[in-house]
């Protein structure tokens, strides 16, 4: 090591990045999940939680797949 020479620690994935919130995506607005409920989503190769997702339940899934039938139809007429 150099005289003198200082050691700077290198930050965390989780100290560089803020963890962030995703949201659903339902027929083109961001929702939050209907139970309001969050989970974390790992980073595998750091091996840290780097954001939080929607714990989403059954109605989300209706909800999407209304959203998504509805724009099909859309698309055919």
């Amino acid at each position: 090591m150099l005289s003198g020479a200082m050691t700077v620690p290198i930050a965390t994935f989780q100290e560089e990045e803020r963890m962030r919130r995703f949201e659903n995506l339902i027929g083109g607005k961001k929702i939050a999940s209907a139970s309001g409920k969050w989970m974390p989503s790992l980073d595998r190769y750091h091996n840290e939680n780097w954001c939080e997702i929607p714990d989403s339940g059954p109605q989300d899934v209706d909800a999407a797949v209304a959203a998504a039938k509805t724009a099909f139809r859309m698309r055919l007429t």
